[in-house]
């Protein structure tokens, strides 16, 4: 019986497109320090999208199975699994949003932030938000320091961290940067400061909590499964 995802195939189609859509914004934020508009609002309307037919294909697959419980707030079934898949993203995306609003507010965090983690909790519901944002900080210690580890070893050489330096990029990054300045400037507010591009810390947290929290949906652990072994009593063996 499927937890998440109706079945495996649509579970690594939903892993897929989330992926690129996290990677595209972590390529772009590590080089501009900005995350598009366009591609929040995107992922937000895919998100709501991809849920609505999660949900009426997992509440199909209950009702053909005679199950008694609900998807996660009614009854089994397409149209109230369809109907539980877009409340499970409305809900995803308010959580998500409340919970890096007070970054926002410590101006730790920019908006293109906020919007991505708020479009991302459309896709991953109000809990897997949570343990996304409580894996983010330890991954961007590990990145941090394998930076700092790579820049000591890198120093003459000049190659950057990940290959992900861009002359151009950075520049546009210093632009973007000094153009907040002047803009809070004029409106008499404090520049935000951002601690670090989230981008990629985000797209690395939401890869591991997919495929630890939907091992058994996606199919992924048989893998590493060995064969069963037919068992010697019972006439099991060919005649």
């Amino acid at each position: 019986m499927p937890f998440f995802f109706p079945d495996p195939v649509f579970g690594w189609y939903f892993f897929a497109v989330l992926m690129i859509f996290l990677v595209v914004a972590a390529y772009i934020d590590s080089r501009t320090l900005r995350i598009p508009k366009w591609l929040t609002i995107s992922l937000l309307a895919l998100g709501v999208v991809f849920n609505v037919v999660r949900g009426a294909g997992l509440g199909a697959v209950l009702a053909a199975h005679g199950s008694g419980s609900g998807v996660y707030f009614l009854r089994p079934g397409t149209w109230p699994g369809a109907l539980d898949g877009l409340l499970f993203a409305l809900l995803g995306f308010a959580v998500s949003f409340g919970l890096v609003y007070i970054l926002w507010v410590l101006g730790s965090m920019g908006g293109g932030d906020v919007k991505l983690f708020a479009a991302l909790g459309a896709w991953v519901g109000p809990w897997h938000a949570l343990y996304i944002f409580m894996a983010t900080g330890p991954v961007i210690v590990v990145l941090l320091l394998g930076q700092a580890v790579w820049k000591m070893f890198n120093r003459k050489s000049g190659k950057a961290f990940f290959g992900m330096r861009d002359p151009s990029g950075a520049r546009a990054a210093r632009e973007a940067k000094e153009a907040a300045v002047r803009k809070a400037a004029r409106k008499g507010l404090r520049p935000r400061q951002r601690v670090t591009a989230y981008g990629l810390p985000v797209a690395i947290s939401t890869a591991l909590v997919l495929l630890l929290c939907h091992a058994r949906d996606l199919g992924w652990l048989t893998l590493f499964r060995a064969p069963p072994v037919a068992a010697a009593a019972g006439g099991a063996g060919p005649r």
